[in-house]
């Protein structure tokens, strides 16, 4: 399995970089089928497989293998669940580095020496025992399978080397400076990709239940996805039908979305060019660890705040993921679309890591909740884990009701985590192996 990874990444030296593995678990080991599934969603190929050993005899003696995706205990389905979803909705991102693949050669996964071929670290990334597994998936994401157990505290290692430059973690929003090797920790859930700080990385909405079909339709919504830690960005995505041939006939276009912004202000310009122009299209944009904007102007139109606004030329704030969304009406393309947003003056590094800290301060609860252990479950106590769990959501009201009181709450993120990890430690009457990932979920935040 760790080996596949090299194999994976080291195909496009070969002009192979389009290829699949076989997806199935054992029935005894279901954290490795879904880690399995997790790094098959960021693969060039992703292929569930079953030459006829999930039925059987083998029904009789439990040693089938696992091929259904949802057929596993309701922690592993959510796990897969939200891989599967990943992968959908980064279909303009592969179909675009696809196309690139059409005109270069240069598959959508990479070994990290193509990007960085003066660090000796970059060849180690590519070892063939697959003990520090990573590659470039596309331009802009890193990623690292997890490719080794988890321990006792229910959390897998892995060491991962960051490249020169800044780069989102993207599970908890955290903003690393490289070249660095560093070590993290990863709940079941969380499978660890790197964004190019500054990077555009352009995703569809997915809508449970309607999916099948989904990368051949026509692009209805756009989502474009701006990560912090640069001043400006740009980003081209690639369209063409979906089904035909006609793109050799020159029926595709190209769609640019640019940047700049500040402190102060982000300023965004969506254009098109070539032979396939869409008839309209709406734009969502999401500006990540940034505070709230004091204005937004979408085409000259002003938008209105929703505190569960997902309207056309409205905005909202999603205070779990520390990110402004602004959701547009479908506009034409045949002049260059402009977005203006002015924002509140703070410096948005300060809102570093939060997305991860409130991330994992809910799985924490979430585990403890189970057993009704949770501090102020039942008698009523400080809660600390149960205010840093929920101070997403009071940032999500905050950011359409009061400015002020949202850079106050937001400053007291440091404090709040360490009251509630020093509360996690303090309890009692619990088993072990649950209270060591509680607390390993909050000790193993690279905040401290």
């Amino acid at each position: 399995y760790q080996r596949r990874v090299h194999g994976s990444a080291t195909g496009t030296n070969v002009g192979y970089g389009f290829w699949s593995h076989d997806i199935e678990g054992p029935p005894n080991d279901l954290e490795m089928y879904t880690r399995w599934i997790q790094w098959g969603s960021v693969s060039a190929i992703m292929r569930s497989h079953d030459r006829g050993m999930s039925a059987g005899d083998c029904a009789d003696i439990n040693t089938c293998s696992i091929v259904q995706p949802w057929a596993v205990p309701t922690e592993y389905f959510e796990a897969n669940r939200a891989a599967l979803q990943a992968r959908a909705r980064l279909i303009p991102y592969t179909y675009t580095a696809a196309r690139q693949a059409f005109d270069t050669g240069l598959s959508l996964i990479r070994p990290m020496y193509y990007d960085y071929p003066e660090y000796n670290e970059a060849y180690t990334a590519a070892d063939p025992q697959g003990k520090m597994a990573q590659y470039m998936f596309g331009d802009d994401i890193l990623i690292a399978p997890v490719v080794s157990q988890a321990g006792t505290d229910q959390m897998a290692t892995k060491t991962i080397w960051i490249p020169s430059g800044s780069w989102v973690e993207e599970h908890t929003g955290y903003v690393i400076t490289g070249p660095k090797t560093i070590t993290r920790k990863f709940a079941l859930e969380e499978i660890p990709k790197y964004i190019k700080a500054g990077a555009i990385i352009t995703e569809i909405p997915v809508v449970e239940g309607d999916v099948v079909g989904l990368a051949s339709r026509q692009y209805s919504t756009l989502v474009f996805n701006v990560y912090p830690g640069a001043s400006q960005g740009t980003t081209s995505v690639y369209i063409d039908d979906g089904q035909s041939l006609d793109y050799l006939n020159g029926k595709y276009s190209w769609l640019q979305f640019s940047y700049s912004r500040n402190n102060d202000n982000f300023q965004a310009t969506i254009s098109i060019s070539g032979g396939f122009v869409p008839s309209s299209i709406k734009f969502v944009v999401k500006i990540l660890g940034s505070f709230p904007p004091k204005s937004v102007v979408f085409q000259g139109a002003t938008c209105q705040y929703q505190r569960f606004g997902s309207g056309y030329n409205t905005w909202t704030y999603d205070g779990q993921k520390v990110t402004t969304i602004i959701s547009s009406a479908p506009v034409s393309l045949n002049t260059p679309v402009t977005l203006s947003v002015s924002l509140l003056g703070s410096d948005p590094s300060t809102l570093n890591g939060l997305k991860g800290g409130f991330h994992r301060a809910n799985l924490a609860k979430r585990n403890l909740d189970i057993v009704r252990h949770t501090p102020g479950e039942t008698v009523v106590k400080p809660a600390r884990l149960a205010v840093l769990a929920s101070a997403g959501s009071a940032l999500s009201y905050l950011a359409g009701n009061d400015l002020n009181q949202f850079v106050a709450s937001s400053s007291q993120f440091a404090s709040n985590l360490t009251s509630a990890q020093q509360e996690v430690h303090s309890i009692s009457g619990v088993s072990a192996h649950r209270l060591a990932y509680s607390t390993s979920l909050l000790d193993s935040l690279p905040l401290q």
